[in-house]
């Protein structure tokens, strides 16, 4: 299973950059404030680098990582560290304005107690929504799902992005 899905991510990525579009391929950076629903969890936040290609006037490739810090209750600590690759949709022309985003891939989730400490990597989905205000600023708002056999991880998380 892991291996279809990095193929499938590889085929987008190689097929998103030999497109031929007058638009260039945008990166960005982010900070990132959230909350996670699961029980003993709580605030979320870090840091996210994406890149997003423009396939026409309306839709865009992304592709996005990062690293969130969540809030435990207790002496433990959370990580999550998502790969994700997707595809943007604008309401309006010429990728500005109101946006619709779905994103899939791998997540890594990191947790650690007393001295030990334990990592997954898991299937993750992250429907979402934004706002480009301007040419450089990206307001986007975004539920994270981590799927897992017992309880999977369910995020909320609000990004801020400087692209360039």
């Amino acid at each position: 299973m892991k291996n279809i899905i990095k193929i499938i991510g590889v085929a987008l990525l190689m097929t998103a950059f030999t497109q031929s579009s007058k638009a260039q391929v945008k990166f960005n950076a982010g900070a990132e404030l959230g909350f996670a629903m699961n029980s003993g969890m709580g605030l979320a936040y870090g840091l996210a680098l994406g890149l997003e290609n423009p396939m026409g006037d309306n839709l865009g490739i992304t592709f996005q990582t990062g690293y969130d810090i969540i809030s435990v209750d207790g002496p433990a600590s959370a990580a999550l560290i998502p790969f994700q690759a997707g595809l943007k949709y604008y309401l309006t022309d010429n990728t500005e304005g109101i946006y619709l985003h779905g994103q899939a891939g791998m997540s890594m989730f990191l947790v650690s107690f007393g001295g030990s400490s334990n990592s997954e990597t898991k299937l993750s989905f992250a429907p979402g929504a934004g706002y480009i205000l301007n040419e450089n600023i990206d307001l986007g708002l975004r539920y994270q799902m981590v799927l897992s056999s017992g309880s999977s991880l369910k995020m909320i998380a609000l990004r801020a992005a400087y692209s360039f």
